[in-house]
């Protein structure tokens, strides 16, 4: 059995809310104005060690800001568009980064971990010239290991 759960239940990847779930969830969004305004913001959701009670490490879960509405866009509204439009691979490393600037911001506050999801789908030979996250995660000042 594991050491560690997460406290909440999650459906990041597997559940898009309806409109009947969450409101304004059927309106509509612009991807190209989510990358290039870098509109979306970073939760973390703690990861607690089954044996200690402590949190020691922090999911990093993306939504989406709409530009006039309080709803936040589901993450499977955003990666299905982002494929969609094939855009998956700047999509992507826009979620990296803003996880790795928040929890930048965060982390003075806690010596927890970072868990990052990334979409393994856009991993390949084509993007060998782009940054990796152990660099992006040197550059914020992490230890990727």
């Amino acid at each position: 059995m594991p050491d560690f759960i997460s406290i909440c239940i999650h459906f990041h990847t597997l559940f898009c809310y309806s409109s009947a779930t969450m409101p304004g969830a059927c309106e509509e969004f612009v991807l190209r104005d989510i990358l290039e305004n870098e509109t979306i913001c970073t939760f973390f959701q703690p990861i607690v060690s089954l044996t200690t009670g402590r949190i020691f490490a922090y999911e990093a879960l993306v939504r989406g800001i709409r530009r006039d509405s309080p709803s936040l866009i589901a993450p499977c509204e955003l990666f299905a568009r982002a494929d969609a439009e094939t855009k998956s691979l700047e999509f992507d490393t826009l979620c990296r980064k803003k996880a790795f600037e928040s929890f930048h911001a965060f982390r003075g506050s806690t010596d927890a971990m970072m868990f990052l999801n990334v979409n393994t789908s856009i991993i390949g030979a084509s993007d060998a010239d782009r940054p990796h996250i152990g660099a992006v995660a040197n550059q914020m000042g992490f230890d990727p290991a």
